[in-house]
């Protein structure tokens, strides 16, 4: 059997046991440990997700491939609090507020304030496109920078053979195939709708979960993850669990890195 190139469109059909195949094969080519492959579901979708040893630290794998990125505000439709929220109010979307009717956009809204809404998503998310990616590992988890620089973090990653993520790497990581504007749908977390944004997405990542802790990449001017430092509406603080937010700097916080290690996905060895 002629090897096959798995992409991030074959690997959510795939059962446990042929994910553990590939994923067995994958850590014998890379000389990595193995540490589970399981079948997950997250917001109604479905895929196996493999979790690696890569130096003592757990990488999940992010298949690459043609994937679609970005996020066409088009179709999208605000509740009435993310309206709110997006027109000055301090209160909506907060998670201390009494829960209100999360249903779509009413037209007592002014259809101006509905094309605001939707060019500010235009303006603070990347557009709709496809690219070619490679197959990565990807550390389930970010790590403090600390007092280090992207030079010097950029260095200490290529020694371990390990490197930082192209911004839409990134977003395609914590996006997990979503086309939606967040990895679990279109609403934004509040006292309405509960989601919880640091539970792991479909491939098994906490990535895009909390919104001060920006990551780099491996553009020294896209730093993703974290919204605004200073104080506003809950509006854009919530944008900042969207994949292809791409809508503020760090500030004086501090900054994480996600290493990634980039891998050949295939379906024998």
């Amino acid at each position: 059997m002629a090897p096959h190139e798995l992409t991030a469109a074959d690997w959510p059909a795939l059962d446990v046991p042929a994910a553990r195949r590939v994923a067995e094969g994958l850590a014998r080519r890379h000389g990595i440990g193995l540490r589970e492959v399981f079948r997950y579901t997250y917001a109604g979708r479905g895929a196996p997700v493999a979790v690696f040893d890569v130096a003592g630290r757990d990488f999940a794998l992010v298949p690459g491939g043609a994937v679609p990125l970005g996020f066409d505000e088009r179709g999208w439709t605000p509740s009435e609090e993310e309206m709110a929220s997006f027109l000055g109010d301090e209160d909506a979307l907060s998670p201390a507020a009494e829960p209100v009717r999360s249903t779509p956009y009413e037209p007592e809204f002014a259809a101006e304030d509905l094309t605001e809404i939707r060019a500010g998503l235009a303006r603070w998310t990347t557009r709709p496109r496809v690219v070619e990616l490679p197959s990565l590992l990807v550390a389930v988890q970010a790590e403090p920078v600390g007092e280090r620089g992207p030079a010097e973090v950029a260095a200490a990653l290529a020694a371990a053979g390990q490197r930082l993520p192209e911004p839409d790497e990134w977003e395609h990581a914590a996006a997990s195939g979503a086309r939606t504007l967040f990895p679990w749908g279109d609403r934004f977390p509040s006292s309405a709708n509960t989601i919880d944004p640091s539970v792991p997405n479909l491939f098994g990542l906490r990535i895009a979960h909390h919104p001060d802790e920006p990551e780099l990449t491996a553009d020294p001017a896209v730093v993703l993850g974290a919204c605004p430092p200073e104080d506003g509406p809950w509006f854009e603080t919530r944008l900042a669990h969207a994949p292809s937010y791409r809508g503020a700097l760090p500030g004086d916080r501090p900054v994480f890195v996600r290493a990634v290690l980039p891998v050949t996905l295939s379906t024998v060895d």
